[in-house]
């Protein structure tokens, strides 16, 4: 497995962990369910990723470059995590929580800034991917752009 793979693999299992935490938990506040949101938009942006990987799009060490947004989603996913995490309690049905929340005011606003600040990696880890998707082309007509090369 390369060290791309690699990289992208955990970032869609920190993505995967946290969207499970969230899903299907009942009476969740709506910062919570936002979390949630992002946490599905940064996999799907992590598999259009893979997508260029695959299909041998794009050089490995242009993924690599990659990684700083890629860890800063990684490190706020688990931020996220962790802040969520304590007011989960089990109902004893598969995949369902309830919320509890009686000190969730109290990390409401961290909670708030954290999924801004995935929303925000979320976006530049897109556009990178939208530069590396143009550049392609012009590999096609013999021009290589510095960020693949």
């Amino acid at each position: 497995m390369s060290a791309s793979e690699q990289i992208i693999g955990f970032a869609l299992q920190a993505s995967a962990s946290l969207y499970s935490l969230i899903d299907g938990t009942l009476d969740a506040p709506k910062e919570v369910t936002a979390v949630s949101r992002e946490a599905k938009a940064f996999a799907s942006v992590l598999t259009s990723l893979q997508g260029l990987l695959d299909k041998d799009r794009v050089r490995e060490d242009a993924i690599v470059l990659l990684r700083g947004p890629l860890d800063n989603c990684v490190n706020t996913l688990t931020a996220l995590s962790l802040k969520i995490q304590p007011h989960m309690k089990p109902t004893g049905y598969a995949k369902k929580s309830k919320w509890r929340g009686l000190t969730w005011y109290l990390k409401r606003e961290e909670t708030r800034e954290l999924c801004n600040r995935l929303s925000q990696s979320n976006v530049t880890l897109n556009t990178a991917i939208s530069i590396m998707n143009t550049c392609v082309p012009l590999q096609n007509h013999g021009i290589y752009p510095t960020l693949l090369y």
